[in-house]
């Protein structure tokens, strides 16, 4: 009878202790480790520096390092020269136009790797292309 009663205590008392045990040694969760703070970037954009032609393959104009140019294709005239800087996703351009012999602005968004729509002060819309071969 003793037997019994042993039995009757020891296995519950076991049980208890063997999970006890069990729930004391759960592996803990891996620790993450503080690093610094993930900078989440918007995609490169394609750089505006390089050639650009008029539709009609008439004029040449250069971006470079914030310097802007545009010549004649044909006789490299200078017509055009002045500044550029890009605002709010904008190429704006600033600069003097020898040929009317005035200052111009100028606005482009950058609608593809090799197109830019633009639209000068007088409300002119035109399209430049990347030059074939210029970057």
């Amino acid at each position: 009878m003793a037997r019994i009663r042993f039995a009757r205590y020891a296995v519950p008392v076991l049980l208890s202790l063997l999970l006890a045990a069990c729930a004391a040694i759960r592996p803990e969760p891996p620790r993450v480790m503080p690093g610094p703070p993930k900078v989440l970037r918007s995609p490169a954009r394609p750089s505006v520096e390089g050639s650009w032609t008029s539709p009609e393959g008439a004029t040449v104009s250069q971006l470079r390092h914030g310097v802007f140019t545009t010549v004649a294709a044909d006789s490299r005239a200078r017509l055009a020269s002045g500044n550029y800087e890009i605002k709010d996703g904008m190429v704006e351009i600033s600069g003097y136009s020898m040929v009317r012999q005035s200052p111009l602005a100028i606005r482009c968004l950058h609608v593809a790797p090799n197109q830019m729509n633009c639209t000068n002060s007088d409300g002119k819309q035109f399209v430049l292309r990347r030059a074939q071969g210029g970057v």
